[in-house]
């Protein structure tokens, strides 16, 4: 049943003493796994095309444009409002989900938000930064201790400063601002991984039109 999809991102998540696998893949609607039974996550049209999927505080928490939208505690595939349910609207598409430090980042292109509490009781959304956000899903990791994001003007660090709640996201790709510009202008599909033994983040390009072997890249 997964048709006219590209690009499916993974969540692995245990609410009820069972791994799962999420997956969304931004047409159809989201899928669990658990090496047994396959199932869609077919219960609510707003999760349908979802693009980026995490789970924080016993929710699932799911991408759609500029919704994001969270299942009930312990159970990805029930959005009753009454059980615990809800949505969140942001200013802009979401490009991004993350938990770090017990706190759910929330990226666009150009801003970044946080979600605090553990419940529809007490979820809230707090803006990081107005002006600096992530333009590709796939490059956010953690590294170091630290969030890594491809950001419109290099590669960013959500560090987080001696404020309590507060982050810098200081950019670390500016000795080699000219040619990374160059890169980001270049493509529109990223990807990332990191080499732990080396405290290595790389990041990588893609487009349909280029060999394989001559992809480029940055570490």
């Amino acid at each position: 049943g997964r048709t006219h999809t590209t690009k499916h991102r993974f969540h692995i998540f245990n609410f009820s003493g069972t791994r799962k696998i999420i997956g969304v893949d931004g047409v159809n609607y989201p899928y669990t796994w658990d090496n047994t039974t396959f199932v869609d996550v077919n219960t609510s049209t707003d999760v349908q095309g979802a693009t980026c999927v995490c789970a924080f505080k016993d929710h699932m928490f799911y991408s759609k444009g500029s919704l994001l939208t969270f299942s009930v505690p312990f159970d990805e595939a029930d959005f009753t409002p009454a059980s615990g349910a809800g949505s969140i609207r942001l200013p802009k598409t979401i490009t991004g989900l993350y938990v770090f430090r017990s706190q759910l980042f929330v990226f666009t292109e150009s801003s970044i938000h946080v979600i605090n509490g553990s419940s529809l009781a007490d979820f809230t959304l707090e803006s990081v930064n107005e002006t600096i956000g992530c333009i590709a899903s796939d490059t956010i990791q953690e590294v170091s201790g630290d969030v890594a994001f491809l950001s419109s003007d290099g590669v960013r660090l959500l560090g987080s400063t001696d404020r309590t709640g507060d982050f810098s996201n200081q950019t670390t790709s500016k000795y080699i601002q000219a040619p990374l510009n160059s890169f980001i202008g270049s493509y529109s599909s990223f990807s990332s991984t990191v080499v732990r033994g080396k405290s290595q983040y790389r990041v990588f390009s893609w487009d349909a039109a280029r060999e394989p072997d001559f992809s480029e890249g940055f570490v």
